[in-house]
């Protein structure tokens, strides 16, 4: 846990120092704005809703993220959930009706509660 303090300054270096801010957050708003038929898919990305959810913390406002971060929650629930169900991409519906099991999804629920504490 001490590690996250010197992971969020090194990201944050890096993405002022390029000056890709406002290109990452015009990526991010396209993630969040994608329809619900299209979460599955970026479940299996390397820049999927992991990705997206800790970009969220670190480039928008306070007053952005309170709207946004129920639906990054959900995101992440899903990725969780799917990835725990299976190992490679179905695009099947019987994987939204599958139930949650806390130890699948107890990392992603980490990572929501820290961005809690940083507001």
């Amino acid at each position: 846990m001490n590690l996250v303090p010197y992971l969020a300054h090194m990201a944050l270096y890096v993405l002022n120092t390029t000056r890709a801010v406002p290109r990452e957050e015009k990526n991010l708003l396209a993630f969040l704005d994608q329809p619900r038929e299209k979460w599955l898919e970026s479940c299996y990305v390397a820049d999927g809703p992991y990705y997206y959810a800790v970009l969220a913390m670190l480039i928008l406002s306070p007053n952005r993220w309170k709207q946004n971060r129920v639906r990054i929650l959900q995101r992440l629930l899903l990725a969780a959930h799917a990835r725990s169900v299976t190992e490679f991409f179905i695009p099947f519906d019987f994987i939204f009706r599958c139930f949650f099991y806390l130890d699948k999804i107890r990392d992603t629920l980490l990572i929501w509660l820290l961005s809690l504490t940083s507001t």
